[in-house]
Protein backbone atom coordinates (compact mmCIF):
# COMPACT_ATOMS: atom_id res chain seq x y z
CA UNK A 1 0.00 0.00 0.00
CA UNK A 2 3.01 2.26 -0.40
CA UNK A 3 3.92 2.53 3.28
CA UNK A 4 7.49 1.90 4.32
CA UNK A 5 7.86 -1.22 6.46
CA UNK A 6 11.62 -1.31 6.94
CA UNK A 7 14.91 0.37 6.16
CA UNK A 8 17.68 -1.92 4.97
CA UNK A 9 21.42 -1.51 4.57
CA UNK A 10 23.01 -3.51 1.77
CA UNK A 11 26.12 -5.24 3.08
CA UNK A 12 27.20 -7.21 0.00
CA UNK A 13 26.29 -7.68 -3.64
CA UNK A 14 27.54 -10.51 -5.80
CA UNK A 15 26.71 -11.45 -9.39
CA UNK A 16 26.92 -15.18 -10.07
CA UNK A 17 25.63 -17.75 -12.50
CA UNK A 18 22.29 -19.22 -11.44
CA UNK A 19 23.97 -22.63 -11.30
CA UNK A 20 26.57 -21.26 -8.86
CA UNK A 21 24.25 -19.86 -6.17
CA UNK A 22 25.66 -21.28 -2.93
CA UNK A 23 23.65 -23.16 -0.32
CA UNK A 24 24.53 -20.44 2.21
CA UNK A 25 22.57 -17.90 0.15
CA UNK A 26 19.58 -20.20 -0.34
CA UNK A 27 19.37 -20.80 3.41
CA UNK A 28 19.98 -17.15 4.33
CA UNK A 29 16.94 -15.99 2.36
CA UNK A 30 14.80 -17.50 5.08
CA UNK A 31 12.12 -18.75 2.69
CA UNK A 32 12.32 -22.33 3.92
CA UNK A 33 14.53 -23.77 1.20
CA UNK A 34 16.68 -26.66 2.41
CA UNK A 35 18.75 -27.08 -0.74
CA UNK A 36 20.03 -25.04 -3.66
CA UNK A 37 17.92 -27.22 -5.94
CA UNK A 38 14.75 -26.25 -4.04
CA UNK A 39 15.81 -22.58 -4.08
CA UNK A 40 16.44 -22.70 -7.83
CA UNK A 41 13.11 -24.42 -8.50
CA UNK A 42 11.17 -21.86 -6.45
CA UNK A 43 12.90 -18.92 -8.07
CA UNK A 44 12.51 -20.40 -11.54
CA UNK A 45 8.73 -20.64 -10.93
CA UNK A 46 8.73 -16.97 -9.92
CA UNK A 47 10.90 -15.70 -12.78
CA UNK A 48 8.90 -17.65 -15.37
CA UNK A 49 5.46 -16.83 -13.92
CA UNK A 50 2.90 -15.02 -16.06
CA UNK A 51 3.41 -11.80 -14.08
CA UNK A 52 7.18 -11.84 -14.58
CA UNK A 53 6.83 -12.80 -18.24
CA UNK A 54 4.64 -9.71 -18.64
CA UNK A 55 7.48 -7.62 -17.17
CA UNK A 56 10.46 -9.38 -18.75
CA UNK A 57 8.91 -10.35 -22.08
CA UNK A 58 8.23 -13.72 -23.64
CA UNK A 59 11.81 -13.86 -24.97
CA UNK A 60 13.25 -13.97 -21.44
CA UNK A 61 15.17 -17.22 -21.02
CA UNK A 62 16.40 -18.58 -17.71
CA UNK A 63 19.22 -21.12 -17.74
CA UNK A 64 21.91 -22.31 -15.37
CA UNK A 65 24.24 -19.73 -16.93
CA UNK A 66 21.86 -16.80 -16.39
CA UNK A 67 23.42 -14.13 -14.21
CA UNK A 68 21.67 -13.42 -10.91
CA UNK A 69 22.32 -10.73 -8.32
CA UNK A 70 22.74 -11.93 -4.75
CA UNK A 71 22.19 -9.18 -2.21
CA UNK A 72 22.94 -9.41 1.49
CA UNK A 73 21.40 -6.86 3.76
CA UNK A 74 20.53 -6.07 7.35
CA UNK A 75 17.38 -4.42 8.61
CA UNK A 76 18.38 -1.16 10.30
CA UNK A 77 14.91 0.12 11.12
Amino acid sequence: NGQRVAVIETTAVEIVLLQDVPLEHALAEGEGYSSVSDWREGHTRFWTSAAMRAELGEDFELTGTSLVVLERFVIVQ
